[in-house]
């Protein structure tokens, strides 16, 4: 036993140095990624609730343009976010400018900022992914993350040994419900990033061109079919519904019940941190609201204090036109 136990001391003093370097080639890498000049990058986070995939190139500055953004299958259009200031394009011309608070999170893992805390560090060798070698590192994103999900999180990191500069980072967990990120980044000086050109009678004219386009080919008769069903249902039927897509962050459908004239219901699935896992009953102008694992509670007047809170309120009075039978 004593002899294990001195074993044991040796070895851990003779690894203590090796984790500790590897520490600093972390901090290194990350602390390097932010001073390197423009990049660009393609991310995919993920769980159980949603799938975000992301295109875009970032430049020093508080600078970005998310050339693809897709949620849950569905596209978002393209959008530049300078400073305070943002811009969209939605495939019919840029908008804006906007006021913006945003941050480079979606694309860029929040630990790359707080370099200085990482922590036990590992070096794993080298690895080759898609005929390029790298060097790959695991770590933990350290004592400034307040989160207890963060233990349970594995943060990986794979540097290019010829620059020394970030290539990929994975952020992986065994529980389904963590979000999960994979992202890629390729450095390029040229990269320039401006504010877009805004042609709002442009704009303007496109939509109509394409709304004329749509109208054309589509059938009259199954249109108005569908229109007929619609107000039939509102105004007659009750029935289930279902909402994919174009929600908001960490939520990825909303599903319910409609009783005309005006009695609805809807479970919001998603992460409890952004409103999922959650319940709310309207009947005329009552309403009260739950929790999973919670016991219901009235609200004091009903719709109006979901149409004046966000996010739900935003979606709550588009749900009737955007129903899937």
């Amino acid at each position: 036993m004593r002899f294990f136990s001195i074993f044991a001391l040796i070895l851990f003093g003779l690894l203590s140095p090796a984790f500790a370097a590897c520490d600093e080639e972390v901090r290194d890498a990350l602390g390097k990624f932010w001073q390197s000049g423009p990049f660009y990058y393609v991310s995919q986070k993920w769980n159980i609730n949603f799938m975000r995939q992301m295109a875009g190139k970032i430049a020093p500055g508080n600078i970005e343009h998310r050339t693809l953004q897709v949620y849950d299958g569905i596209e978002a259009g393209e959008e530049i976010l300078i400073g305070n200031k943002s811009w969209r394009d939605d495939g019919l011309g840029w908008m804006g400018p906007h006021f913006a608070s945003w941050s480079h999170d979606v694309g860029i893992p929040k630990d790359f900022q707080f370099f200085q805390f990482i922590e036990n560090a590992s070096c794993a060798g080298d690895v080759e992914i898609a005929g390029s070698i790298y060097r790959k590192f695991n770590y933990k994103p350290g004592s400034f993350s307040k989160l207890s999900t963060a233990k349970e999180e594995k943060h990986t990191i794979y540097v290019d040994p010829a620059n020394g500069l970030i290539a990929r980072y994975e952020r992986t967990s065994k529980n389904e419900s963590f979000i999960k990120m994979v992202s890629t980044f390729r450095f390029d000086n040229s990269i320039r990033i401006k504010p877009p050109a805004v042609d709002l009678q442009g704009r303007k004219e496109k939509s109509i061109r394409v709304f004329n386009e749509v109208v054309e080919k589509s059938d009259p008769n199954c249109r108005n079919s569908v229109s007929d069903i619609i107000n039939t249902a509102q105004n007659h039927y009750p029935f289930e519904y279902e909402i994919i897509g174009s929600l908001w962050s960490g939520v990825s459908r909303i599903s319910g019940k409609f009783v005309p004239p005006y009695s609805i219901s809807y479970y919001i699935h998603g992460v409890p941190y952004h409103g999922g896992d959650s319940e709310i009953v309207l009947i005329n102008k009552a309403g009260w609201s739950r929790r999973k694992g919670e016991d219901w509670s009235e609200l004091a007047n009903g719709l109006r204090d979901y149409n004046n809170s966000a996010p739900v309120g935003r979606t709550l009075p588009h749900l009737l036109e955007r129903f899937t039978y």
